[in-house]
């Protein structure tokens, strides 16, 4: 099955030349093949417009991540799916504020100027 990328296009030209959006043109898919065979679905998916996500692709980019930004995300995640909005946008506040002094924000700012990756030491 072909890989689609990031930059895919999420047009598709037609015999005038003229491009035509999909119906799912904007949506994200993270393909789960590894996990279910599914490879005909995501490739459906894929002609439909939705820019398609290889999971362990996926993976390997939130592993590349601060751990903590990405636990305080998970549990903003968890939260937001079993509370009000109200609760959820306070534990997002709450997060935000914890990790705005974390070494590895700093390191991530610092090495955005210095234009280079950075070195998160998990705290």
């Amino acid at each position: 099955m072909p890989q689609h990328s990031d930059n895919a296009m999420t047009s598709e030209s037609t015999a005038s030349g003229s491009l035509r959006s999909r119906p799912l043109d904007g949506i994200t898919v993270v393909a789960l093949e590894r996990a279910i065979a599914a490879p005909f679905c995501t490739r459906q998916l894929a002609d439909l417009g939705a820019r398609v996500i290889q999971s362990f692709n996926a993976a390997a980019l939130i592993a590349s991540k601060p751990a903590l930004a990405v636990r305080f995300a998970k549990q903003a995640i968890n939260q937001g799916l079993q509370t009000d909005s109200q609760t959820a946008m306070s534990f997002e506040m709450y997060a935000a504020a914890i990790l705005f002094d974390t070494d590895d924000r700093k390191e991530g700012m610092r090495a955005f100027v210095e234009k280079r990756p950075p070195r998160f030491v998990g705290r």
